[in-house]
């Protein structure tokens, strides 16, 4: 059956909390590895939604947007995937430029021979137009904290998108 039962909806929650309580595991991070650890969480939200939208097509016998998707869209790379999650219109153009400038940050910290830090001006103006996108009336605390906030933030809208597209297939 494709409704989910009380014990899956269970699970989801729990496994919510779980990825709540290891915000704080994130913190612990350094800035290099909380940036990459961050981005990979939102690059798997990434192939989740896609897959998602991809069951949902091949529920409702959409042939052709399926294979426009197989055959056009490369998704092994993190920015394929936010590039074809926008064309599809499975996030907006806010999400996509968000999700660009934490791919951008998570280049930058993976690439650099030395310390990557949320303190550095550059490292801190990218985070500012992160919260201009997502959050402009937070209050800018700045760093680490800020920057787990904010892409829990993405990371929550994304599954929520995510959601969404089961729920609608369910209902096939």
């Amino acid at each position: 059956t494709l409704f989910p039962s009380v014990v899956q909806i269970d699970i989801v929650m729990q496994n919510r909390f779980m990825e709540r309580a290891s915000m704080f595991d994130r913190l612990k991070e350094s800035d290099r590895g909380c940036v990459i650890l961050m981005a990979a969480i939102l690059e798997e939200d990434l192939r989740r939604l896609h897959h998602a939208n991809v069951n949902l097509l091949v529920a409702k016998r959409e042939i052709a947007d399926i294979t426009k998707i197989v055959f056009e869209g490369r998704l092994s790379r993190f920015a394929d995937k936010i590039a074809a999650a926008r064309k599809y219109d499975l996030i907006s153009e806010e999400e996509r430029k968000a999700l660009d400038l934490i791919r951008d940050l998570r280049n930058d910290a993976a690439h650099r021979e030395y310390n990557f830090s949320f303190g550095e001006d550059e490292v801190k103006k990218l985070l500012n137009d992160l919260r201009e996108l997502l959050n402009p009336e937070r209050t800018n605390t700045g760093g680490k904290q800020e920057f787990v906030a904010l892409a829990g933030q993405l990371d929550d809208a994304l599954k929520s998108k995510h959601t969404e597209l089961v729920q609608q297939i369910n209902k096939l």
